[in-house]
């Protein structure tokens, strides 16, 4: 048992560290795109990325993090891709206090809006208004992330294997065995993503 946490424990460091490369690339694919014609937004997108990273170096082992240092790194980010993308762009953050003060493991959030972003402006919808919800009910932490987009209907296999969703999904089955749940569905014109975790995380 002891070498089954073992293993388990540095699957799970490596899913982490799998995170933080796959965002500074993207991060700086931005930055470099904006240097040539808008310098003074680049400077603003290098200190917003220089927020999070500190956040991710503040973080980088497995312990659990509060929801509240981890929406304030997620703000950062889309600050970071606000600075980017200018007025196609726009997000609202609501979180109940009593959940700020709740841990779970960091950059859940992160692969999420990510992917709103991404699948949102491909949309051709603008301004692109990212809406993020943190709840608690319970023993039961609610994370929400909605955008306007069309679900592909193979979205679980889509992608690059490895990144993003991959990485979350294996991630909270380790931290939270049989006590997740995530759920992708279109709402309209828009989708919503959804993870619901119970009890603390396992594995830290």
């Amino acid at each position: 048992m002891a070498a089954e946490t073992e293993a388990l424990r540095n699957e799970l460091q490596h899913l982490r560290h799998q995170l933080d490369p796959h965002f500074l690339f993207n991060a700086l694919n931005g930055i470099a795109a904006e240097i040539p014609v808008h310098p003074d937004r680049a400077c603003g997108m290098v200190r917003e990325l220089a927020d999070f990273l500190r956040y991710s170096l503040d973080h980088r082992d497995l312990r659990p993090v509060t929801l509240a240092a981890e929406v304030e790194a997620i703000r950062a980010y889309l600050e970071l891709q606000k600075a980017r993308f200018g007025d196609d762009l726009d997000f609202r953050i609501e979180a109940a206090p009593p959940a700020l003060a709740r841990s779970t493991p960091g950059f859940l959030l992160q692969p999420l809006v990510e992917n709103a972003i991404k699948h949102g402006l491909r949309s051709g919808r603008r301004p692109l208004l990212i809406e993020i919800g943190v709840a608690i009910d319970g023993e039961h932490i609610s994370m929400r992330v909605t955008s306007p987009s069309t679900l592909r209907p193979d979205w679980r296999v889509a992608g690059t294997p490895g990144v993003g969703l991959a990485v979350l999904l294996r991630r909270i089955e380790l931290h939270y065995p049989d006590r997740h749940q995530f759920t992708l569905v279109q709402a309209g014109d828009h989708v919503v993503a959804e993870l619901r975790l119970s009890g603390p995380p396992c594995l830290t």
